[in-house]
């Protein structure tokens, strides 16, 4: 297995290759839970779609015996989930600053963003709240094993 390099690790634990969503719980600008959703839409959509690109902690895992989380066929509940959350966030324009944040790491750019992020936010907590409980996997005290 490789391993990382020392600067990396001290990068890592200054904070400095945190992503987005991840920085904005520690600055408390989104909760636990919001969070938590924003996770659950990235490992859906790149269930659905594929990762969009490889982060430096994919590189470290990559051997013969690794095995993505997000490979395999969507279920019928994770796509009407995605679809559902989606629709909804097109609905009130949230959808692409969502995305942004929660898949592609992009740091919003205005107050108008960070406005819609935190409807965005509210909303997937609503859409998601119905299918963690039916998936009974809703437990913020096992998020790491989630992601």
């Amino acid at each position: 297995m490789i391993m990382p390099t020392k600067e990396l690790l001290e990068k890592s634990q200054k904070g400095h290759t945190a992503e987005i969503i991840d920085l904005l719980l520690q600055k408390n600008i989104i909760s636990s839970e919001e969070h938590y959703v924003g996770i659950k839409l990235r490992l859906i959509r790149n269930q659905r779609f594929g990762k969009p690109y490889a982060k430096s902690r994919d590189i470290f895992v990559a051997s013969d015996d690794y095995i993505e989380r997000e490979e395999g066929v969507m279920d019928e509940q994770n796509q009407l989930a995605y679809r559902q959350a989606v629709k909804m966030l097109g609905n009130i324009r949230a959808r692409e600053i969502m995305l942004n944040v929660c898949v592609f790491d992009i740091m919003p750019s205005s107050l108008h963003e960070f406005s819609k992020l935190k409807e965005g936010f509210a909303l997937l907590v609503a859409v998601f709240k119905e299918y963690l409980a039916a998936n009974d996997n809703y437990n913020l005290n096992e998020l790491d094993e989630l992601i």
